[in-house]
């Protein structure tokens, strides 16, 4: 009875073997053909000459493509992986490089030796599901004399933790310095906390040697807003290897500095030669941030053979000399000395002056001017340490008497 049995289960296991083997026959395979590899021995190290080989195949169903390079010591090396293909004609340049690590950018030219090739398709449905059995070809390449000393990044760092891009002077910019091992091409990126890229210099040739690159919290002279980034310095060299090295700087209280002109006044319009000549200038901060300013203070009079440097210390220092990052109107004429030597702070307590906030600023000027009767005033913006933003506004003739 026991015999009866046990012949009866080995037919049924037998049984199933047989069907197993007949499904599997009858799935679906990814229809792989024409595989081709062009040139099978490469030497990936820049010189132009046979530095990638070309994968080429077709497919006569949609699928998911593997392909891997195994070396004698059985080390493979991951070339495509897992990637859906739809039916048609493939090709692929293989540049001899691998990833060390898939979570980073970097990639190193593989050992010289010969490699089997693995190409490996399995058909899927519209969904990615599996639909099929695995195709596999296998071929092989050889490299030789390739470049596996790679650009190495050293010492990336920002001069600033931290930037505030807002036009007053105070690190408004950073200096981030980099070294070099090699001759790469080196691009600058920087990624914020959502993981945007921006680019801040493009791909450039560099030699093996010492560089800084300056930042003003901008890309593309667009300003990027408040948040930590991370820059990126990447350098690849001709043969494919690529590194990177990275460094992070916070943005903070960043903006567009803007100071507008709303009106100008200049009486009497004749003057006697030692009499004064009275201004008033409305201004208008209508940019983001506030506007630092210095003095002199409005109200404060001048004469036209002095300038805002005639105020000075106890060391003998002048109080009131051109500081990069602060704002200040200032008065110019025809034949006068420097440029708008006659400047007045923002504000009468020399406080900034907040976005959106409105200022009258006065002030007398005594005319000792006599090379000519008529003499052209006009006023401007002065943004110290950058120029004169908006140009000459207000001009009006002054009638000068004697």
């Amino acid at each position: 009875m026991m015999d009866k049995w046990r012949i009866l289960g080995i037919v049924m296991w037998v049984s199933l073997l047989v069907l197993s083997a007949i499904l599997a026959a009858c799935s679906p395979a990814a229809d792989l053909s024409k595989v081709d590899i062009t040139p099978i021995v490469i030497s990936p190290n820049g010189d132009g000459v046979d530095d990638q080989a070309v994968f080429s195949y077709s497919l006569a169903r949609k699928s998911q493509i593997s392909i891997a390079l195994v070396n004698g010591a059985g080390v493979e090396y991951t070339f495509r992986r897992n990637e859906q293909r739809s039916t048609g004609s493939y090709t692929a340049r293989f540049n001899g490089t691998y990833s060390p690590d898939p979570s980073s950018p970097q990639r190193r030219v593989m050992p010289d030796g010969e490699y089997i090739v693995a190409l490996r398709a399995v058909p899927v449905g519209e969904d990615g599901s599996i639909m099929g059995r695995e195709e596999e070809w296998k071929g092989r390449i050889t490299l030789q004399g390739g470049d596996t000393n790679p650009p190495i990044v050293r010492d990336v760092h920002s001069r600033y933790d931290a930037i505030s891009p807002n036009g007053d002077a105070l690190q408004d910019e950073t200096d981030v310095s980099y070294g070099l091992s090699k001759s790469a091409t080196v691009t600058i990126n920087t990624v914020d906390g959502a993981g945007n890229t921006y680019l801040l210099d493009p791909p450039t040739e560099r030699s093996g040697a010492l560089y800084s690159h300056v930042w003003n919290g901008t890309s593309g002279g667009r300003p990027l807003p408040d948040g930590v980034f991370t820059i990126h310095v990447q350098a690849q060299d001709k043969a494919g290897n690529l590194s990177e090295a990275t460094t992070q700087v916070t943005v903070e209280g960043a903006g567009t500095p803007r100071l507008e002109i709303t009106r100008v006044s200049f009486s009497p319009p004749a003057v006697l030669k030692g009499n004064n000549l009275d201004v008033e200038i409305r201004v208008k901060n209508a940019g983001t941030v506030p506007l630092r300013t210095i003095g002199p203070a409005p109200g404060t009079r001048y004469d036209t053979d002095t300038n805002f440097n005639l105020w000075k210390g106890t060391d003998g220092t002048p109080l009131y000399f051109e500081r990069a990052g602060v704002w200040r109107v200032g008065v110019e004429w025809g034949l006068a000395g420097r440029p708008f030597p006659i400047r007045w702070g923002l504000t009468p307590d020399l406080s900034d002056l907040q976005p959106g906030q409105e200022a009258v600023i006065t002030g007398t000027i005594k005319v000792l001017i006599d090379q000519t009767r008529e003499v052209d005033f006009w006023v401007s913006v002065v943004q110290e340490g950058v120029g004169f933003p908006g140009g000459r506004v207000g001009q009006q003739k002054i009638v000068i008497s004697y």
